[in-house]
Order: C-alpha cells, then structure tokens, then sequence
C-alpha cells in the first residue's frame, strides 16, 4: 500500500497544482482588466440570455468582436463590472437566479447558430476567479468569413437592442457600432468573398 506520507505528498501535490492554476487562470484575467475594453475585449457585468432584448445585445456584441480587424484573440468577459473593473458580485434576481446558473456552451451556440451567419465559434468557460465567477467566451474569428451578419431580426420594434437581418457590427474603441463603407469594404477584401450589391 501507499504510506501515509506519501499519500499526504500527493495530495499536497495535487493542491499545489490546483492552486498554481488559479493563480494562472487570475493572471489572465487581470492583465484583461489592466488592458481595459480594447476593440478585442469586452466586459459585462451579467449575461442573461432570456429574452430578445438581451439575446440582441449578445449577438450585436459577439459580431462586432468577429468582425473587427485587430490583432490578438477576443474576449467576452462577463462577471466584470465594464466600469470599474472590478469583479461584480451578482445579485440574485429572485426571478432568475445567477446570471452563470443560467449560461453554457450549448445555450450560447444555439442563439448563435439561429441567428448569425457565417457561424461564429465561440468557447465558453467559467471559472472560479478571486472571491466569484467570472465567464469567459473566447470568439474565435475566422478571417475567411468575414463579415459576420444578422440573418434573423430580433427585439421589440421600438427597442434600441433590436438588430435587423444583414446587420453586420464591429468594435470602435470599446464601442460597438455598424461600419462604414471603407471598414465593410475591407472586411469583403480581408474575406476574398463577393460583397453583394445593394
């Protein structure tokens, strides 16, 4: 058998493991933080997706992190306050409980699929960060198809998160915004696909 000691070693093995991860996995997000809303980074204190309103505003929010033209790898970063950067420890919604009870994989991938093409693929994961949980999804942009659109209009008429099909976004800044001409343009170049005429 094992001796006590050697079980103990283990265990404090896999402890210094675990722990060094999260001290990782922490880093990451602070340097996030540091580096503030970029047109790569994009925080959001909760993410509920329930109704239009809020499913909109993702969608206009992954688009727009798909399409902009810049280097590095994109974030969605939920459980940050956009504000002060600070980790925002959720209320409970007594109707809906916390907002990361509600989020995974396959719900994002769903709302994603119905209503954006060409396909986004996004990697979700939550994790355990300081004293709460904080998301992160990765949107992993394809340069050959962009530009990523709306093909399916969604949200109250009269609503300011409302998106309408061919709606294409991108990121000014920490901004979300439709482009103009030039940035369309060069998003149809980057891609080597047709940009339809109007």
């Amino acid at each position: 058998g094992v001796y006590p000691d050697e079980a103990r070693a283990n265990d404090f093995g896999l402890v210094w493991e675990r722990k060094r991860d999260q001290v990782i996995r922490d880093k990451e997000i602070d340097d996030l933080i540091l580096e503030g809303e970029t047109p790569c980074v994009d925080f959001k204190r909760e993410l509920y997706l329930g109704n239009a309103g809020e499913k909109a505003e993702f969608i206009k929010d992954i688009i727009a992190l798909a399409n902009t033209q810049a280097e590095g790898r994109r974030w969605l970063i939920v459980g940050i306050d956009d504000k002060t950067r600070e980790l925002y420890e959720p209320q409970v919604a007594p109707d809906r409980g916390y907002w990361h009870t509600q989020l995974s994989q396959n719900k994002i991938e769903h709302i994603l699929s119905a209503y954006v093409a060409p396909y986004i693929e996004v990697r979700y994961e939550l994790i355990e960060y300081r004293t709460g949980k904080v998301g992160k999804i990765e949107v992993l942009r394809n340069p050959a198809k962009v530009p990523y659109r709306v093909i399916k209009s969604l949200g109250d008429k009269k609503d300011k998160s409302r998106i309408e099909a061919n709606q294409i976004f991108v990121r000014h800044g920490s901004q979300t915004v439709q482009p103009d001409e030039e940035e369309l343009d060069s998003l149809y170049e980057e891609s080597g696909r047709e940009k339809p005429s109007v």
